[in-house]
């Protein structure tokens, strides 16, 4: 008799779906993905959402810039400067600005859409 296997209903890592950062070890999940599923999607990866610091904003805006494919989208991450989101029902995301050389800057927005997610 065969033992049936839990079904995961979650994002998995498809490499398909991934693009790497130049120079950093950060991805983009490129599947358009509920907060949650973001943060589901990043660990099946062995991974997790990207905390953005001082130490690494000027690097996602090199990266981003080099790639010269993600202006003005947005992604989910894990905070930004360790700042906990204003509203209830929204998450932390950040915005690849064109009009400002690609610098990210911090939103929030409502759990439930679907966007990219960045995963460190």
């Amino acid at each position: 008799m065969q033992r049936q296997v839990a079904s995961h209903n979650g994002p998995g890592c498809r490499t398909r779906d991934r693009v790497y950062l130049p120079d950093m070890q950060s991805f983009l999940i490129k599947t358009p993905l509920t907060y949650e599923e973001a943060i589901q999607a990043c660990g099946a990866c062995g991974s997790e959402l990207v905390l953005i610091d001082g130490t690494n904003v000027d690097r996602f805006r090199e990266a981003f810039s080099s790639l010269g494919l993600f202006a003005d989208q947005r992604f989910w991450i894990k905070s930004w400067f360790n700042e906990q989101v204003q509203r209830q029902g929204t998450c932390p995301a950040t915005y690849v600005n064109s009009l400002m050389g690609n610098r990210l800057e911090p939103i929030e927005d409502d759990c439930q859409i679907r966007m990219f997610a960045l995963c460190y």
